[in-house]
C-alpha cells in the first residue's frame, strides 16, 4: 500500500539504506516512484509502453531499472522442451547453461518435470511471452535513452532460475 511504501522509504533513508521495490506493472512503478524515494525497480515493467512519466519519474529519483529478462526466454524454453500442445515444463537442460550451479541446485532444477500438468495452452503461453519480451526491448530501449541507469538481473530463485546453493 501508499503508506506502507511512504513509511519504509522514510525508515530506509534513516537508516541509509535504498529501497527496492519489485513493480512489474507500469501503474506500479509510476505509484512507486511517485509516493517513494525508490533506488531500484527490480523487475521490468511488462504490461505497457513506459511513458514520459515513468521516465520523468525515474529520472528524478536516479532510479536504477533491473531488467530481469532472462526468466521469459528460461520459461518459453521449458515449455517448448516439454513438445507441442503439452501443458507441462520439463527442464531445458541444453538451453539452460548450469555449469556454474552446485549439484544440489542443478538436481532440483529438474524436478520440475515432476510437476502436475498445468491449465495453459503452451502455444497461446508461449506467444504471450514473446509478447512480453518484445514490450520488455522497447521499454529497455527508451529507458536507455533516457539515460536511465541499467542493471542486469532476474528473478532468481524462481521456478527454473538457478540461485546457487539453499
Amino acid at each position: 500500500t501508499g503508506v506502507l511504501l511512504i513509511i519504509v522509504s522514510e525508515e530506509a533513508e534513516k537508516a541509509g539504506l535504498p529501497v527496492l521495490v519489485h513493480a512489474n506493472t507500469l501503474k506500479s512503478a509510476k505509484f512507486a516512484l511517485r509516493e517513494g524515494k525508490i533506488h531500484m525497480l527490480v523487475h521490468p515493467v511488462s504490461d505497457a509502453p513506459v511513458d514520459d512519466e515513468f521516465l520523468e519519474l525515474a529520472s528524478r529519483n536516479n532510479t536504477i531499472y533491473v531488467t530481469a529478462m532472462g526468466y521469459t526466454q528460461v520459461l518459453m524454453a521449458a515449455i517448448s522442451a516439454a513438445g507441442p500442445g503439452r501443458t507441462k515444463l520439463k527442464f531445458p537442460e541444453q538451453k539452460i547453461p548450469v555449469d556454474g550451479v552446485d549439484p544440489a541446485s542443478r538436481a532440483r532444477l529438474s524436478l520440475v518435470d515432476s510437476l502436475p500438468a498445468g491449465n495453459f495452452e503452451s502455444e497461446k503461453f508461449i506467444a504471450s511471452l514473446e509478447d512480453d519480451d518484445q514490450d520488455h526491448i522497447s521499454n529497455l530501449r527508451r529507458i536507455h535513452e533516457a539515460g536511465i541507469i541499467i542493471a542486469a538481473g532476474t528473478d532468481a530463485g524462481n521456478l527454473l532460475l538457478a540461485h546457487g546453493p539453499c
